[in-house]
């Protein structure tokens, strides 16, 4: 008689669960973070700016940030960064495939970005961590050793 209420939610709950889930995990922006040589931690950079070549947009004016995260071209398969320092500017030019997604009928179309890879930069130390656009708490993509 005591697993009986139990009993009773999970019929309740399952009834749900003929439907689809439409749980979108993918995202148009790249995390970018940035580690000093040497260390492990994130390091906190200050940026004046950074700017998306093509765009007149301008993203992180004079911020201090141990990481950045920043929008792809969902028209294109490669954007290109300029990140304008006190000191210096530098530029980094990634390249991905998006892929349309059909997760169901009721879901709709969503657009996966993968095959993240590096296609030109002016830093010296950058290496692809998750080469996949993918929404998280601690989801790095790209990281940056300055």
């Amino acid at each position: 008689m005591r697993f009986l209420p139990l009993g009773l939610l999970i019929l309740l709950f399952s009834a749900c669960l003929d439907q689809p889930d439409c749980l979108v995990t993918s995202t148009n922006k790249a995390v970018i973070s940035f580690k000093k040589i040497g260390t492990i931690n994130d390091t906190v950079v200050t940026i004046s700016s950074v700017t998306l070549r093509g765009t007149d947009s301008i993203f992180y004016r004079d911020k201090k940030v141990p990481s950045v995260s920043l929008p792809v071209n969902a028209s294109a398969t490669q954007v290109t960064y300029r990140f304008n320092f006190p000191t210096r500017t530098d530029t980094l030019q990634l390249g991905y495939t998006p892929q349309n997604v059909i997760l169901g009928p009721e879901c709709g179309a969503f657009v996966f970005y993968t095959n993240l890879v590096v296609l030109s930069t002016s830093f010296t130390n950058v290496r692809i961590i998750t080469n996949q656009l993918t929404k998280g708490d601690k989801i790095v993509n790209v990281e940056i050793k300055l």
